[in-house]
């Protein structure tokens, strides 16, 4: 049986089993937990004003921004200034489906540590962040993961 998150601003549909978890800073992010996986799945959303003409290069700081905070956040996992040895498998910018926005993706690897992948859009009312985390593992369905819950996620722009 799908689990559906309807939004106004989003849905996300997914046949696996989520739990929602709770946000301790009343930000407005929804953080879910797939406990046969060991996904996590964070999703916030800003409101924004952002001229027509300027979404794409909002999109490309939201690229470095993101990776740079993954980044960040990883070195302070570990404790440790050293960079960490992310690996990429895919990065895109681009316009989205419906030509209203722009859509900001990357995936990839910590290896030995964990999957990730973040979804991203901009548009002249909003910018979106989806981030996905797996536990590395072989096991069917984690390199997966961020894939699959992109694919079960939908956003209304503008």
């Amino acid at each position: 049986m799908a689990n559906r998150w309807a939004h106004e601003e989003f849905t996300f549909i997914s046949d696996r089993h989520w739990e929602k978890i709770p946000n301790q800073s009343d930000d407005g992010r929804l953080q879910l937990f797939c406990p046969e996986t060991g996904t996590s799945l964070a999703l916030s959303m800003e409101a924004m004003d952002i001229p027509k003409n300027k979404i794409e290069s909002v999109a490309k700081s939201l690229m470095e921004a993101r990776k740079f905070a993954h980044i960040r956040g990883i070195q302070d996992m570990m404790q440790s200034n050293e960079v960490p040895d992310l690996q990429f498998v895919e990065e895109h910018i681009g316009p989205n489906a419906g030509g209203n926005g722009y859509e900001v993706v990357y995936e990839g690897s910590l290896p030995g540590k964990n999957f990730f992948g973040f979804l991203g859009f901009v548009s002249q009312r909003k910018i979106v962040n989806l981030i996905v985390v797996t536990p590395f593992s072989y096991a069917k369905g984690h390199a997966g993961m961020f894939r699959e819950v992109a694919g079960g996620f939908s956003v209304v722009l503008p």
